[in-house]
This record gives structure tokens, sequence and C-alpha cells, in this order.
């Protein structure tokens, strides 16, 4: 059997460690044939850019079989990767500007105690906008932390196995008096 490699765009690859039945078979591709017996046959490619498996059946008398393995695409884990560390900083920037607004909307609904009844509407105004802020921010930090963490578990890779690093069913419910849907997952 002859291994052969390339990665998602078609180039092929020479620099990968092959393993044949979980035995080192060769530590770089380099065209030359493996000699194997008849029947079945673990192939593993190790490379810097990931590894790919594939179960292979060898026929007798079968020579220079070429097993061509192909690369997972990981461009779009690595997009959802860098979306992940952008999400993650807004939230972070959020619950940040969370915390600076409602320090400082609570030392001024403090400060508003002192001239009660009589404090300005301005005062009153700049109190509630800063709470307003305040809350806003939470909000944005809970769903930015949220999305990263969403989107760096769906850009793992996927486990040995599976078709994806996360699986997500959305289920719908029914019932005698209402409808509705339950979302379950797997990692």
């Amino acid at each position: 059997m002859v291994v052969a490699l390339r990665d998602a765009g078609g180039r092929e690859g020479a620099d990968a460690r092959v393993r044949i039945d979980g035995r080192l078979a060769r530590e770089h591709i380099d065209g030359r044939p493996i000699e194997l017996d008849p029947g079945v046959h673990r192939v593993v490619v190790e490379s810097s850019a990931g590894t790919v498996e594939q179960s292979v059946v060898l026929g007798t008398g079968q020579q220079n079989r070429v097993i061509s393995l192909t690369l997972p695409d990981d461009a779009g884990r690595g997009a959802l990767r860098t979306a992940a560390w952008i999400s993650g900083g807004v939230g972070l920037a959020g619950l940040a500007s969370f915390a600076a607004f409602a320090i400082s909307g609570q030392a001024s609904y403090d400060d508003l105690e002192t001239c009660r009844p009589g404090c300005s509407q301005d005062d009153e105004d700049s109190v509630a906008t800063r709470f307003v802020v305040a809350d806003v921010s939470l909000g944005v930090g809970i769903a930015g932390v949220a999305g990263a963490v969403v989107l760096w578990l769906v850009s793992r890779p996927a486990p040995r196995g599976s078709a994806t690093g996360l699986a997500v069913d959305l289920v719908p419910q029914l019932g005698q008096r209402h409808g509705g849907a339950a979302l379950r997952g797997a990692f």
C-alpha cells in the first residue's frame, strides 16, 4: 500500500507520520510502498495540520494500492475561534462597563439621599441613565461571554467517531394544553 496525503485545498503533504494498526510505519510520506498482509488495516496519518484515519481492506495479491487521505478543512474552525475571542472580548468589556456604571450610579444615588426631596431633575436623570447603561452593559456582557463559549465549543475538533464537536438538537414537544421546544446538546 502507498499512502498519499492532501490538505483540504488539494495540496500534497509529505510532513506527516503514518501509523498502521497502531504501529509507526513511516516518519514521513515518501511515496514508497508499505508491505502489509491482506486483511483489514487501520491507517492513521498525523501531521501538524491535523489527523486523519481510515480503515482499509487489502485483498490478496493487491500491490502498490494508493490510499489517498484528505485532511479536514479547519479554516471554518479558525474563523469560529476568532469570533469566539472577539465575542469574549466584547462580553468582558460589557461586564466591566456594567461594574463601572453600577458603582458610579450607586454612588450618585447615595449622594441624592443628602439632597432629597429637593434634588434637581438633572441629577435624578443622571443617576437613572447610569443604571440603564449598567443594565444594558450587563446584557451585552452576558450575551458576549455566552456567545464566546458556544463558538469555542463549536470550533473544537470532532471527537473520534462523531461528525461534530458539539451536537445540538431542537426537539418540538406537543402537550395537551400547550406546545414547546426543548434544546438538548452533547459535547
